[in-house]
C-alpha cells in the first residue's frame, strides 16, 4: 500500500489560500529557475492552485481533490508527490484540520523568492547550477 493513501484520498476536501496577487516576475521566476528543479507537473499543479482562487479574493470554497485529479488528469500519488516536492522548495504549506468524520485540507500558496533572494539561497542555487 501505498503511503499517501495514509494521508489523503480523492474525497478529501481542500481550499487553497494566497497572501496576495501573482505578478509576472513570479511568473518568470517559477517558470525558469523553479521549474528546472522541481518539474513541469509541479509547476502547473502551483499555477492550477493559484488559478482556482477568484480575483479578489484570498481563498476558495472547499473543493474536493477529485476536481483537481480531473482537471490535472493525474492520480492521487502524482498529486500528492508533487505537492511534497512543493512544500519542499518552500511555495507551499499544508494544514490539516480533521473532523469525526471529514478531513478538510489547506494549501497556503507562497509566493516564489525573487531572483536575487533565490541565487543568495545557499541551497536553491547550488542546485539549478547542478541541474542546469
Amino acid at each position: 500500500m501505498e503511503l499517501h493513501w495514509k494521508e489523503i484520498i480523492p474525497g478529501d476536501q481542500y481550499i487553497v489560500s494566497i497572501d496576495g496577487p501573482m505578478n509576472e516576475g513570479d511568473e518568470k521566476v517559477l517558470s525558469f529557475l523553479y521549474q528546472p528543479l522541481i518539474g513541469p507537473v509541479c509547476i502547473s499543479l502551483y499555477f492550477t492552485l493559484r488559478n482556482q482562487v477568484e480575483q479578489n479574493r484570498l481563498s476558495t470554497e472547499p473543493i474536493s481533490h477529485y476536481y483537481i485529479m480531473n482537471l490535472m488528469d493525474m492520480s492521487l500519488s502524482e498529486f500528492f508527490v508533487a505537492r511534497q516536492k512543493l512544500e519542499a522548495i518552500g511555495l507551499l504549506d499544508t494544514y490539516v484540520k480533521k473532523g469525526e468524520d471529514f478531513r478538510l485540507f489547506i494549501y497556503e500558496l507562497k509566493p516564489p523568492l525573487s531572483p536575487s533572494q533565490f541565487f543568495s539561497d545557499g541551497l536553491l542555487n547550488i542546485y539549478l547550477y547542478q541541474k542546469i
